[in-house]
């Protein structure tokens, strides 16, 4: 099956506007931000769904879209985004605060009166994140 995009009898205007709207579109039910230096990523993301419907450009699909949004948008949602997360994703990290990191700061930590580590994580798509304290006397330093 060819993956090249369907003859379109939408303008390039009309398909870079449809971008736009799809990726606003994917803001709303995401919050992920879509801007336009993200529009070679939209329309190549697109493509094989365009091909599956049938759907000969960018601006057509917009138009399904609105008319079938509560079906399509899991459709697209999975389209759009990343779906690589995994919160040991770079274990060296975790070497380094297990084997050089904890040593350095556990001193620091006790002279403060409140003797508290207090560890804060980027956030991760599925909430794997890490919220936590321990205090730096009860802390097992390797």
């Amino acid at each position: 099956m060819s993956t090249a995009p369907l003859k379109s009898a939408a303008t390039k205007d009309e398909n870079q506007s449809a971008i736009a709207e799809i990726g606003k579109i994917a803001k709303d039910l995401t919050g992920v931000q879509l801007t336009e230096r993200h529009s070679a990523m939209i329309s190549s993301r697109l493509q094989k769904r365009l091909l599956q419907l049938k759907i000969g450009s960018l601006y057509e699909y917009l138009v399904y879209l609105k008319k079938n949004l509560e079906s399509e948008k899991e459709t697209l949602i999975g389209l759009l985004t990343t779906h690589h997360t995994f919160f040991f994703r770079e274990f060296a990290h975790f070497e380094f605060i297990t084997g050089k990191g904890l040593k350095a700061i556990i001193p620091q930590v006790l002279a403060r009166p409140d003797k508290t580590l207090r560890v804060w994580s980027a956030a991760s798509s599925r909430g794997q994140e890490p919220a936590w304290a321990v205090s730096a006397q009860n802390a097992a330093v390797p």
